[in-house]
């Protein structure tokens, strides 16, 4: 977690921010990100990501998208049903890495 040029290791943060398109006018954490290289900016919105896992970060790290953020990679991307497909995404990645050695 990047913060007034710190970094503090966290294994997990969720943000949730509601329907904000552009990164680049986000709160602080998306400054930081995007500042960092963590997270880019898609010209549609929201951030580039992998359309099958919604990972958002270049590195694999672990940084992952949902809602109206995944829509450099979905069309749809807002609605009960559809925030469901995206979490049960990320949670099938989050799992496979829970049992990496």
């Amino acid at each position: 977690l990047l913060r007034q040029g710190n970094s503090d290791p966290v294994q997990h943060v969720v943000d949730c921010t509601g329907a904000e398109f552009r990164l680049s006018q986000g709160g602080p954490m998306f400054q930081s990100l995007l500042e960092a290289g963590i997270l880019t900016e898609h010209h549609a919105g929201g951030a580039v990501c992998h359309p099958g896992t919604l990972q958002a970060d270049q590195a694999g790290g672990g940084v992952f998208v949902m809602g109206h953020l995944v829509r450099s990679a979905h069309y749809m991307t807002s609605g009960l049903t559809y925030c469901l497909i995206h979490a049960s995404m990320v949670s099938a990645v989050l799992r496979e890495k829970v049992k990496a050695p």
